[in-house]
């Protein structure tokens, strides 16, 4: 009954949930492909420029660029890896992976861009910047603001590199990249939104879902709770008590049972007013259950000014030491009863003890009853367990009536 109830996430925290998970998987794949061209680039690392345009074929290649792509490349994955852990470290808090998981995009995106527009002098093609715009754009859940970033600020990156590291070729080709390249930046754009936009509708969809079905679970909670408590008092109701018992004795645990009543509560009643009686039923049922000493210790409102207290795995004389703790947690409150028939002039209980080795489990609820007011007719304000059937006394706080 007091559990936390699950939290439902944004759909925005939900998308930077599948975003970091997203970019782990691409960490995860890339680095190894990123390390493999490395390695393999690095032996190349320190030839000449006759040599390496041997090796690619390439006119316009030089041990500078190489160098410079190579540095780029490095510097890709470690951007990559710190960018990953950081996202990894808040993957517990969707709600704040905003940042970590589009820098990841824009900055990585960005780099790749970069590298391929200086690979043009290697291999003069669209293609590897192609594929890391697609890729990315199929691959991660942008905003429209982050794929317009990302797409066209690519693009300018790309272009922008393009024209230093092509520097005199014919201006067709450039005309070329320019045309070509922003074209595939527009459908990548577009990718992107369609994207976004269908995952995001889903998780609206599964986020209300879920806003549904917590409402339904905390609805259910509530009519558990008020099925299982006294409306008036808030300790467990009589429906509790019944099942309680029929567990233990299902499971045939023995157990004492205290069956608890206010004293002269009718004459309270009657001159102080039923609102006042029932502040003093909260009063005193909060007074019971804040004195029950064990966890597995119950109070239950049986009906009326009468309440049970539940004591399992306990001994009657156990029993009897508990249950005076909360009679004088009772008398402790103080509460004015200047009507009663006696003199003590407070709201006081009486209660009857019994344990299920006596009579068995059937019988020890009316046994601990015919208690109760076998103690409310030696007194009253004390605790009666059938002491005074072996020739002694139970505990009594002066003498009282039958009455109430």
């Amino acid at each position: 009954m007091g559990s936390q109830a699950p939290k439902v996430l944004s759909v925005q925290g939900e998308i930077n949930g599948q975003n970091q998970l997203r970019q782990r998987n691409l960490v995860l794949v890339g680095l190894p492909i990123l390390a493999y061209i490395a390695a393999g680039e690095w032996s190349n690392l320190h030839k000449s420029t006759a040599e390496l345009k041997a090796h690619f074929g390439s006119e316009t290649v030089t041990p500078e660029l190489f160098a410079t792509v190579f540095a780029m490349r490095v510097a890709l994955m470690l951007l990559m890896v710190g960018l990953g852990f950081w996202g990894w470290k808040l993957r517990e808090r969707p709600e704040r992976l905003f940042w970590p998981t589009n820098l990841f995009t824009l900055l990585t995106g960005g780099l790749l861009s970069a590298i391929a527009a200086l690979a043009l002098q290697i291999n003069p093609s669209l293609d590897i910047f192609l594929l890391g715009l697609f890729v990315y754009c199929a691959f991660f859940l942008m905003s429209p603001l982050v794929a317009a970033l990302f797409c066209f600020g690519s693009l300018g990156i790309y272009l922008a590199m393009a024209s230093v590291a092509l520097g005199d070729a014919a201006p067709a080709f450039r005309l070329g990249l320019l045309v070509n390249g922003g074209i595939m930046a527009v459908l990548a754009f577009v990718v992107c939104l369609q994207n976004y936009r269908s995952r995001q509708a889903e998780l609206t969809a599964l986020t209300m879902l879920s806003a549904d079905n917590l409402g339904l679970q905390e609805a259910k909670r509530a009519i558990e709770l008020t099925s299982a408590t006294d409306s008036l008092t808030g300790v467990l109701n009589r429906r509790s008590l019944d099942h309680d018992l029929a567990m233990l004795r299902a499971r045939a645990d023995h157990y004492a049972l205290a069956m608890v009543d206010l004293d002269h509560f009718k004459c309270y009643n009657d001159h102080y007013g039923h609102q006042a009686g029932d502040r003093t039923l909260k009063s005193v049922a909060a007074a019971l259950e804040a004195a029950v000493s064990r966890s597995g210790d119950k109070v239950y409102r049986y009906g009326g000014e009468e309440f049970v207290v539940l004591l399992p795995h306990t001994p009657l004389e156990g029993a009897v030491i508990a249950m005076e703790r909360l009679r004088e947690a009772v008398e402790r409150l103080a509460i004015a009863h200047e009507f009663r028939p006696d003199d003590r002039g407070i709201v006081t209980i009486s209660a009857g003890v019994a344990h299920t080795t006596e009579q068995g489990f059937d019988a020890v609820l009316d046994l601990a009853d015919r208690r109760l007011y076998a103690g409310k007719a030696a007194g009253r304000n004390c605790i009666d367990s059938g002491a005074q059937d072996s020739g002694t006394s139970d505990v009594d706080h002066g003498p009282g009536s039958k009455e109430d």
